[in-house]
């Protein structure tokens, strides 16, 4: 019996579709008894982790205040607090960004969303290297193509991925 062949591409896809992200999305639990799942970002110190918002220049600011304010509201930010730059353990950043698509598809943007950990990776097998690395995530596994975003749904996106982070990062840091 012979079976039918999938296309590479389709086979992709499917993997990005059903892909859960390098991040921790569901409730700590058993899978076994001696396997418990825990976030990746348990032990984060938040007060050494940089905070980045890519977004065009007119939107940026807006977004990086928005983002702030809901981490002070969660209690991981102090008001008028820096996150720092050079001292950082690790980098979050936050991508909302539209990317017009005239040439291809005109009239069109291609929409990327995504919050992710940025850390220093350093391999059991050579502890002298490190890569950067994304060590946490919470994104649309592939760019949407639309008519346009609006700063409402930015907003939305914006609190969504800021939610998921906090809410894991709590579950994992349960103290703070």
């Amino acid at each position: 019996m012979r079976l039918p062949r999938i296309p590479i591409s389709h086979m992709l896809v499917t993997l990005l579709l059903l892909h859960p992200g390098v991040g921790y999305s569901g409730e700590a639990r058993s899978t076994t008894q001696k396997e418990i799942m825990i976030p990746t970002v348990t032990g984060l110190d938040f007060d050494k982790v940089g905070f980045f918002v890519s977004a065009p220049p007119e939107y940026r600011d807006r977004r990086y205040a928005r983002a702030m304010n809901q981490f002070m509201k969660a209690g991981l930010s102090k008001p008028d607090q820096s996150r720092p730059t050079n001292d950082a353990i690790a980098t979050l950043m936050l991508t909302l960004n539209t990317i017009p698509l005239d040439e291809t598809c005109p009239g069109k943007v291609m929409y990327v969303q995504k919050l992710e950990l940025w850390e220093k990776v350093f391999p059991a097998r050579n502890p002298n290297i490190w890569a950067p690395s994304v060590t946490w995530s919470y994104a649309m596994p592939i760019p949407i193509i639309v008519d346009r975003v609006s700063v409402e749904q930015l907003e939305a996106d914006l609190d969504r991925h800021i939610f998921e982070f906090i809410r894991s990062y709590k579950m994992g840091n349960p103290a703070k």
